[in-house]
């Protein structure tokens, strides 16, 4: 099974490391807790809007490829088909998605993800490029 599709529009920059934190007392005890922002929210929201169109059915049971190519706008000093390499960092920009993705049921949970590539760049058609295929336990013995 492979997919293959494209999400238009600039992509967001907020990522999963983004979560708020405030002191609760209780019972005499102080602690930190940990919350979703309303724009971290937002964005997963929109995450899940926009993947909910190519759900895979059935849902892959195995190990999965995942490739994202993310374009942003280029402008300024930013040219078209040039990496971008500011922040966000591409192991926090992929997290929020792929939750998203497993919320949706592209697969059971997001560590059925064995071969990931996330990939940053400027470009003149914005949005989230999505490559998502099911791979054979054998093709491990073809890694290293």
């Amino acid at each position: 099974m492979r997919i293959d599709f494209f999400i238009p529009g600039e992509p967001p920059t907020v990522t999963a490391q983004e979560k708020g934190e405030r002191i609760v007392h209780k019972g005499g005890r102080s602690f930190i807790q940990h919350y979703q922002k309303r724009s971290l929210q937002r964005v997963r929201d929109g995450f899940i809007f926009d993947l909910s169109g190519h759900i895979p059915n059935p849902t892959p049971k195995g190990p999965v490829r995942l490739w994202t190519i993310w374009t942003w706008t280029a402008k300024g000093k930013h040219r078209p088909g040039t990496f971008r390499d500011t922040k966000p960092d591409c192991d926090n920009l992929i997290k929020l998605f792929k939750d998203a993705m497993a919320d949706c049921g592209y697969f059971e949970n997001d560590s059925r993800v064995v071969d990931e590539r996330v990939i940053k760049r400027w470009g003149t058609k914005p949005g989230i490029r999505v490559i998502m295929e099911t791979i054979e336990h054998q093709e491990a013995e073809n890694y290293g």
